[in-house]
């Protein structure tokens, strides 16, 4: 079977940084515990590091916004109807 690439799924993105060139980020993902009865506690985990050029980044910023747009643009489209 042929090699995948990793799903990383994340919450956000804690730190950033520039060194030697080489564009660094860290996202982190929320982990919820149970703590006691009826409590719930977040726990921030890093789940992973990216690493990549200035237009590496570039591609991965304009992906997003243009994945974003097309999230926006379908919220605000109505309902179709589903016709069989």
């Amino acid at each position: 079977m042929p090699k995948r690439a990793n799903f990383v799924f994340f919450d956000g993105a804690r730190t950033f940084g520039l060194v030697n060139g080489v564009v660094n980020v860290e996202v982190v993902g929320n982990v919820l515990r149970g703590s006691g009865k009826n409590r719930l506690d977040v726990e921030v985990v890093e789940v992973a590091q990216l690493r990549c050029s200035v237009p590496a980044a570039k591609s991965l910023i304009q992906a997003l916004q243009m994945a974003i747009g097309e999230a926006e643009g379908a919220a605000s489209e109505p309902p179709r109807p589903n016709v069989n």
